[in-house]
C-alpha cells in the first residue's frame, strides 16, 4: 500500500460528489424536500383558490366568471351553427340525390318507351333503384353504429356530476 492510500484510510469518510467531511457532527445536515401538486377538474377553480387570488387582486373572482360565461355561450352558439349547417347539407343531399334518382328513372321509362327492344332502358331504372336502396341501407348502417357508439360512451361514464343526468 503507497503512502497516499494509507493516508487516505485513516481520514473520515467524504462523499464522491461533494467534497464534504461526513465524519464531522457539525456539517452533517439533514435536508428535506417536499413538492406538492394540485389540479382540478371542471370549469371553476376551487373555492380556496378564488378567495386567495380575490385577496390578491380585487375583482378577480366576477371577471373569471364572466370570462367563463361568455366561453359557455360562445361554445353553445358555435355548436348550434354546427348542426344546423349539419342538416343544412343533409337537406341539400337528400334533394339533390332524389332528384337525381327521379332523372334516372324518368330516362330509363324514356329509353324503354323510344326502344322497348332495347335493355337499356330498364337497366338505367335498375341501376337507380339499387343506387337508393344502398344509400338508405348504409345510411341506416351508420346511423345504428353511431348509437351503439354513443349508448357505450354513456355506460362509461363513472360518475356524472350532480347538474348533468343519464338519458
Amino acid at each position: 500500500m503507497s503512502d497516499q492510500q494509507k493516508e487516505e484510510a485513516k481520514q473520515p469518510e467524504r462523499n464522491k460528489f461533494i467534497n464534504v467531511d461526513l465524519g464531522n457532527p457539525h456539517l452533517q445536515k439533514i435536508q428535506t424536500r417536499q413538492v406538492i401538486s394540485a389540479s382540478y377538474q371542471g370549469p371553476f377553480p376551487p373555492p380556496e383558490m378564488l378567495a386567495k387570488y380575490e385577496n390578491i387582486l380585487p375583482g378577480f373572482t366576477e371577471r373569471t366568471m364572466k370570462i367563463l360565461e361568455k366561453q359557455t355561450d360562445h361554445r353553445f352558439r358555435s355548436e348550434d351553427k354546427i348542426i344546423d349547417k349539419s342538416f343544412s347539407h343533409q337537406k341539400t343531399g337528400l334533394w339533390l340525390g332524389g332528384g337525381i334518382c327521379a332523372l334516372a328513372i324518368l330516362s330509363g321509362t324514356a329509353i324503354s318507351i323510344i326502344n322497348p327492344e332495347s335493355a337499356a332502358g330498364f337497366a338505367v331504372i335498375i341501376s337507380a333503384l339499387a343506387g337508393l336502396v344502398g344509400v338508405f341501407v348504409t345510411g341506416v348502417v351508420i346511423s345504428k353504429k353511431a348509437e351503439r357508439t354513443e349508448e357505450i360512451a354513456i355506460d362509461q361514464t363513472d360518475e356524472l356530476p350532480p347538474h348533468i343526468s343519464k338519458m
